[in-house]
């Protein structure tokens, strides 16, 4: 329904779009999706079409679907995949909320499966002098760095184990043990990685 979207996001969906196709815009349904566990989504209907609209709590998330919205950009300069397209992204006194492109849901052909991965190797065979981004994102509902580091080993225990670590270390759910066994995989990498190569 409609009214399960908050209305301060209704006003400004209305707005944007209208602006956005020059025609006055109805919202006329809104069935939420199923899977998430941080922000609520599902098929927003108006008189110009179907749409994905997802929102969640702004003090919570601070600044979570500006980096979305980044990361997706950024996913379709690769023209690899397709990609939804970022159709508006905002924020209200409670809320932000991001509006994206909708692919409708179809029964995969037989192969779905070899074309995804044979897109996905295509995705990462794209490649910087440096590992992370000019941006942090989040995943799920933590916040994830990505500092730029020269090689995959650095970037991989500090922006993506060691913090995730503290985290849950600052929440008591890491004893000195489990730490010890981290600090013995972070001197291990690089014999993991050097195998890799020889492989």
């Amino acid at each position: 329904m409609i009214h399960d979207i908050p209305e301060a996001i209704r006003l400004n969906l209305i707005q944007t779009l209208t602006e956005t196709t020059g025609k006055t815009l109805k919202l006329l349904n809104f069935s939420f999706f199923g899977g998430g566990c941080v922000n609520h989504g599902g098929k927003l209907e108006t008189s110009e079409g179907g749409y994905f609209l997802k929102w969640n709590d702004l003090k919570k998330f601070p600044n979570m679907f500006k980096a979305e919205t980044k990361g997706l950009q950024l996913l379709s300069t690769t023209d690899t995949l397709r990609i939804p397209k970022v159709v508006s992204a905002g924020e209200t006194n409670e809320h932000q909320f991001l509006l994206l492109e909708y692919f409708a849901s179809a029964k995969p052909s037989d192969s779905y499966s070899i074309n995804l991965g044979e897109k996905l190797a295509s995705l990462h065979r794209f490649t910087a002098n440096n590992f992370g981004l000019d941006h942090s994102n989040f995943i799920g509902s933590l916040p994830q760095y990505n500092g730029f580091k020269p090689d995959w080993i650095d970037f991989f225990i500090h922006e993506r184990l060691e913090i995730q670590l503290t985290i849950a270390e600052e929440d008591g759910l890491v004893d000195p043990q489990l730490r010890n066994q981290f600090l013995n995989l972070y001197k291990r990498l690089p014999i993991f990685s050097l195998r890799r190569i020889l492989l």
